[in-house]
């Protein structure tokens, strides 16, 4: 029997800007080697650690960045012995999510003067033969790079993502990367009810939420 793990990230935009303005758009006909691809401050190109398939026209990269036995193991699957299987990625547009949500969202935004870059929604799915489990969260984070559409980058932003959780609360995800080309966050949560808003304002803006800089160790 065919085993399986697919990440399906079901993007629900909302777009500040026409979508035209950006660097390039996805559709399903597209061969995956001039998608799913961020390209750094340095001029490296970025790729996902698993296989992905994208179906979107409003987000130039988002891909798990995590190494697939990091999602096997959070999804408690074992592939080892299925030369097929695979970690796949779908990206799809959806054009609303509901005012509760939006008020959630936004009222947290606003707090930082910031504004809209897209809003999506992620769903982890364990796919095995022709059954398939939604995946509500993880034990630990799964970590997913996003290119920066090339109309709202710059040096002196910063970019968050807004969770908006299945309580209601809202969580700030910031940027764990320091290049405006790339957007870099983690997640365990990835349940229908969660939307991710993400967001760009002044630099500095996010910094509170931040991992604190790893300190040299000097040697005696």
């Amino acid at each position: 029997m065919k085993r399986m793990i697919a990440l399906m990230l079901v993007a629900v935009m909302a777009m500040a800007v026409p979508m035209n303005t950006y660097a390039w758009t996805i559709d399903g006909n597209t061969p995956e080697a001039y998608t799913n691809r961020a390209k750094d401050s340095l001029g490296n190109v970025h790729g996902p650690t698993v296989m992905t398939n994208f179906f979107a026209g409003s987000i130039g990269s988002l891909f798990p960045v995590s190494p697939v036995a990091t999602i096997d193991h959070e999804t408690k699957v074992d592939v080892s012995w299925y030369n097929d299987a695979q970690s796949v990625v779908y990206v799809c547009d959806n054009n609303s999510y509901g005012p509760l949500a939006q008020k959630a969202l936004y009222g947290v935004r606003d707090m930082f003067g910031a504004k809209n870059i897209a809003a999506i929604t992620l769903n982890l799915f364990i796919f095995e033969g022709s059954l398939n489990k939604l995946v509500p969260s993880t034990t630990g984070n799964i970590q997913f790079m996003v290119q920066v559409p090339e109309n709202v980058r710059s040096n002196y932003r910063d970019y968050a993502m807004l969770r908006l959780n299945a309580d209601g609360t809202v969580s700030i995800l910031p940027d764990l990367d320091d290049d405006a080309k790339t957007f870099t966050f983690e997640t365990n949560y990835f349940a229908t009810d969660d939307v991710y808003l993400m967001v760009y304002a002044a630099k500095g803006a996010f910094d509170a939420y931040k991992p604190a800089p790893v300190q040299p160790v000097i040697k005696q």
